[in-house]
């Protein structure tokens, strides 16, 4: 413990003798531990954590490759077509991204919200359940 105590002892009379180099240093370190911690937050939820789906290891994203286009969603053709003829996926489901003019209204004025086009078994083939409400008849 002592030998501590003579350490924390040295870096204060260093930092007294050059206050600029004590400041560039702990900077330095702020930013080089911030910059790690954020690295980190992005990979854990990213990649680290599984899916919050239950058996997320049992699902796969499937798109449509062609020379042009490395990868292009489906058209809803293709998606009913590979819906009948996969035999080794238990189901298929299919969403959309669009931007309508739907608005969440409030006490005031209305808000833009962003939708998705979903096939009505999207909540089972994810094994969830909506959080408001029913699913899909």
């Amino acid at each position: 413990m002592s030998d501590f105590v003579r350490d924390v002892r040295f870096a204060l009379r260093s930092f007294r003798r050059a206050p600029l180099h004590a400041l560039a240093t702990v900077l330095t370190l702020g930013v080089g531990i911030g910059a790690v911690t954020l690295m980190f937050s992005v990979l854990n939820a990213s990649v680290l954590r599984p899916l919050p789906f239950p058996d997320p290891d049992r699902l796969v994203w499937v798109w449509k490759a062609s020379d042009e286009v490395p990868q292009n969603s489906l058209s809803y053709d293709d998606f009913r077509d590979c819906r009948s003829s996969l035999d080794a996926v238990e189901d298929l489901a299919a969403y959309q991204l669009f931007y309508p003019r739907l608005l969440w209204s409030g006490a005031e004025e209305g808000t833009p919200v962003l939708g998705n086009q979903v096939t009505p078994n999207l909540f089972s083939v994810l094994g969830v359940a909506p959080a408001l409400g029913r699913g899909f008849l």
